[in-house]
């Protein structure tokens, strides 16, 4: 089986509730205890959810909040294989990017490459084993040196031991194959579709 993994507060969990309806996979969501009751309660009645303390240091770009609510929920799945993604982005069609997914489930998915100055994988959205999974995503940042993609990539190469100059290559990438699939992922916080506005900023698949 498949754990679908919905990390991050529940300020969309009706649109969350919805897309996630009459799916056919263990879904769970990992949020913070501070989360409105109500919204916690409905969340309960349709999924298995996670009410994680956070951490006394955020870190930057609130990282220990991602990274701890995202590691304890992958702890709580029985599941070896997990999907990771975002509260607040809506996927039209979970199943078949799923299949698209498990055509490789040794190496990591994750929704682009960026190629910007500092060059990092975009982790809205995350695939792989649970064994890759708790690798890149067993983290707590302490000195905040960088921005969380960053310093995310560089404690996975870190415990993998990789010394590569191609660090794109370490990873899959699924953005240009969901959009031949005609897979449209809507990012809800800002209100965008995240397929044309990757292509358009800085991003690739």
């Amino acid at each position: 089986m498949i754990t679908i993994l919905i990390q991050g507060p529940t300020k969309y969990y009706t649109n969350i509730l919805d897309n996630i309806f009459n799916l056919k996979y263990n879904i769970i969501w990992s949020t913070f205890e501070d989360e409105p009751q109500e919204n916690i309660k409905q969340i309960s009645k349709n999924c298995e959810l996670i009410l994680n303390p956070k951490p006394v240091i955020n870190g930057y770009g609130n990282i220990n909040l991602q990274t701890q609510s995202t590691i304890n929920g992958i702890k709580k799945t029985k599941d070896d294989l997990i999907l990771k993604i975002r509260s607040d982005i809506i996927v039209s069609d979970y199943n078949r990017l799923i299949q698209i997914l498990l055509s490789d489930t040794e190496k990591l998915w994750f929704l682009a490459w960026s190629d910007s100055e500092i060059p990092y994988p975009v982790d809205y959205i995350s695939f792989g084993n649970r064994q890759e999974m708790s690798i890149f995503w067993d983290f707590f940042s302490v000195n905040n040196y960088s921005f969380a993609e960053k310093q995310l990539l560089d404690n996975y190469c870190f415990k993998k031991s990789i010394k590569i100059i191609n660090l794109g290559s370490i990873f899959n990438y699924f953005l240009k194959q969901i959009n031949n699939q005609d897979i449209e992922l809507k990012w809800l916080k800002n209100n965008i579709i995240l397929n044309n506005y990757i292509y358009d900023k800085f991003l690739k698949g």
